[in-house]
């Protein structure tokens, strides 16, 4: 078979060789075809991964909602109205909508200031009252020293304190074991249990971090709030809508305290589904139009090893004739020619596809040991299905590129070969 011939590939090498500044030129397309896809689906990937890791590890089904001032006027009561959630609020929402899996209700803000003092080191920190399920099922932290809030801390209103690590830094320098020691919020003694930093990379990073959080119940307690909740934290089942979920539960608290039915801004949030979502649909669009330009541009190199297969068969018509006429197949013939435009491609587009790698290897190198810093930008990857992909697409090029002129070469009669080479 022609693929195990030593003489073939001595051929093909010489009539690689013969023209250097041709076949480079014509190289170079498949080369940088195959080089732009594997860098824009690598660079892709990292751009794709840094937008996820500002997410952190919140749920992405979840959703948040909070009270605001009316806008219209319903049922009696003017526009501008103020309200707030309840604890019944979400036992009607636990009991009506089942799509929710979760719900978790919080208290923040300052009621009389969340001024924190140690050892005549103070600070102003933002102060949340939480249930331990939001970080552990919502939006999950990273516990540097001690534990997060447990639901013993909530039956018994212990006066404990989970601090953010900007915090720990403010106050205890970073030597201090901070854990079962006490420290002074407003004019209360707490106990701190735990030290925390943020999963996310963006604003809200810092934000956390900047945070100190102590039980619901114990704010409740300490700070007279009774049963008002100040937001709601809540995930959607998995095989339910986020978004349809998010409708169904403020149509329910408009229904519960008396809003306008069309009143959409009576009730604020924000919600992590359907912010998820919009960011996939965007990357699989950002993906699909990464390989259509990359395979555009492969294409661009593929039409030149056409051409020049083109050139070649025709600077060898007398070659060809006298193969048919000592006996070669036409099937011979057109082998010989796909076996040397897949050579020329394979090698091209092999070495394109590692020079791809080694930059997008080299990137995340430098990413990782943060000689680049950059929290939009994740760890670029070529993974092995990109690699796999991209040795077939390289393949499938050689032989399309060979196609047209092997089967030219096949038409060739020894008679007009002959001909031809006495002309």
């Amino acid at each position: 078979m022609i693929l195990f011939k030593i003489d073939n590939w001595h051929e093909i090498y010489r009539i690689l060789r013969s023209n250097k500044l041709r076949t480079l030129l014509t190289a170079f397309g498949i080369f940088w075809g195959v080089f732009m896809l594997v860098l824009m689906v690598g660079v892709g990937k990292g751009f794709e991964y840094g937008s996820r890791k500002k997410f952190g590890n919140l749920s992405v089904n979840s959703f948040f909602i909070w009270p605001q001032s009316t806008t219209k006027p319903y049922n009696g009561y003017k526009q501008g109205r103020n309200y707030t959630f309840s604890l019944d609020d979400v036992r009607i929402i636990k009991s009506n909508i089942r799509s929710v899996e979760f719900i978790a209700p919080q208290l923040n803000g300052k009621p009389y200031g969340s001024l924190l003092e140690y050892n005549n080191k103070t600070g102003n920190y933002s102060m949340i009252g939480n249930y331990p399920d939001y970080m552990l099922k919502i939006d999950p932290v990273n516990i540097i020293y001690g534990r997060i809030i447990n639901n013993i801390d909530i039956k018994e209103k212990r006066k404990v304190v989970l601090i953010g690590y900007k915090v720990y830094c403010d106050v205890f320098g970073k030597n201090e074991d901070p854990i079962n020691k006490l420290v002074k919020i407003g004019s209360v003694y707490f106990t701190v249990v735990g030290v925390f930093n943020s999963l996310h990379s963006d604003s809200w990073a810092l934000h956390q971090d900047n945070t100190i959080v102590i039980p619901y119940t114990t704010f409740q307690k300490l700070y007279g709030i009774g049963t008002n909740v100040w937001t709601m934290a809540l995930i959607a089942k998995d095989s339910y809508d986020c978004k349809i979920t998010d409708e169904k539960v403020r149509a329910l608290l408009r229904k519960q305290h008396k809003i306008h039915p069309e009143d959409k801004s009576a009730i604020n949030g924000y919600n992590l589904g359907s912010e998820y979502k919009k960011m996939n649909d965007f990357f699989d669009s950002i993906n699909l139009m990464i390989w259509i330009i990359g395979i555009g541009t492969l294409l661009a190199g593929v039409f030149g090893v056409t051409n020049i297969m083109y050139i070649t068969v025709s600077e060898r018509i007398s070659v060809f004739g006298i193969q048919r006429a000592i006996g070669a197949e036409p099937k011979q013939i057109f082998i010989q020619v796909i076996v040397e435009s897949m050579t020329l491609t394979f090698i091209a587009g092999y070495l394109g596809l590692c020079a791809g790698i080694v930059v997008v290897e080299t990137v995340a190198y430098l990413l990782v040991n943060n000689i680049i810093t950059n929290i939009t930008f994740g760890r670029p990857e070529v993974n092995i299905n990109i690699a796999l992909i991209s040795l077939l697409i390289i393949i499938v090029s050689g032989i399309v590129a060979g196609f047209m002129p092997a089967r030219h070469a096949t038409k060739i009669k020894p008679i007009d070969a002959i001909r031809t080479n006495k002309d």
